[in-house]
């Protein structure tokens, strides 16, 4: 498999599979613009914004060629105390986007690193919504405020 990205900029990953390569070869793999989905988390019962590095995430059908990877998710922490996030370079279809329950494996940029929405010492779990979505290739979407709740 060979892939393609322009993260953490603006391009669409893209993958091919079942590549046999005997030598030199020159594949074209040519990217577009990406989406970007943006939000803000904030508190159920108060709608203050989220000050922790909780992320947001937007799932794609698994084995997609042109959404984000586990390499390099489709996900977002929050933004200081603003509870503000941006979700980048994605190239559209169905998603579901719901609060991130996991780091990712092998993802070593700050930006990825999420506390595990559990709360130590605490009887609760932090969750949203979790909010079926259309994207188009290329599109701008603004959640607004999404709420996080104790479950």
């Amino acid at each position: 498999m060979i892939g393609a990205d322009g993260w953490p900029h603006g391009g669409v990953p893209r993958c091919r599979s079942g590549l046999r390569l005997n030598g030199s070869r020159v594949i074209d793999l040519p990217l577009q613009r990406g989406g970007t989905v943006t939000g803000r988390l904030v508190y159920g019962d108060t709608r203050t914004p989220v000050i922790t590095n909780l992320s947001y995430e937007l799932g794609f059908t698994p084995g997609s060629r042109f959404n984000p990877t586990e390499e390099h998710p489709s996900r977002s922490r929050t933004n200081g105390d603003t509870g503000r996030f941006a979700i980048r370079g994605f190239r559209g279809g169905r998603a579901t986007g719901f609060l991130a329950e996991r780091s990712g494996e092998g993802i070593n940029d700050p930006e990825f690193q999420v506390i595990f929405p559990y709360q130590d010492g605490t009887p609760y779990w932090l969750e949203t919504e979790k909010v079926p979505l259309v994207l188009r290739a290329g599109s701008r979407r603004d959640l607004g405020d999404v709420v996080v709740t104790q479950r």
